[in-house]
Formats: structure tokens, sequence, C-alpha cells
């Protein structure tokens, strides 16, 4: 998956609880430039959180 898939893929969620773990995937396969994209993403993933679940969620797969 691109980043641009991801991008659109993103817009799933919170609905979507699946969002995250298949953006990690795709992460995990990126390099350079378009690796940074999907650090993008990730931060509108968390502006896009409406619970405490939803960021419990995202920290799952891309907190420290």
């Amino acid at each position: 998956m691109t980043a641009s898939e991801a991008l659109i893929l993103s817009r799933g969620f919170p609905k979507d609880k699946n969002v995250p773990k298949q953006i990690f995937i795709a992460m995990e396969q990126a390099e350079g430039e378009e690796k940074k994209k999907f650090g993008q993403i990730i931060e509108g993933l968390y502006i896009d959180c409406k619970s405490d679940e939803d960021y419990d969620l995202i920290d799952r797969f891309f907190g420290n």
C-alpha cells in the first residue's frame, strides 16, 4: 500500500478500527520519503480520535 492509498484508508478511522493496523503494516514496508508521508498520516489519525479507546488503539501501533 502506498502512502496515498493509506491516506484514503485513514478517512475510515475511527469508524473502522482496523485502519491503524493496516497502516502500520504498510508503513513497515515503506522506505525513505514514502515512510515520512506515513508519519503525517499517523498524525492525522490522532487528530481524528473521538475517544480514549481510539487513542489507545493508535498508541498500540505507533506509540513510544
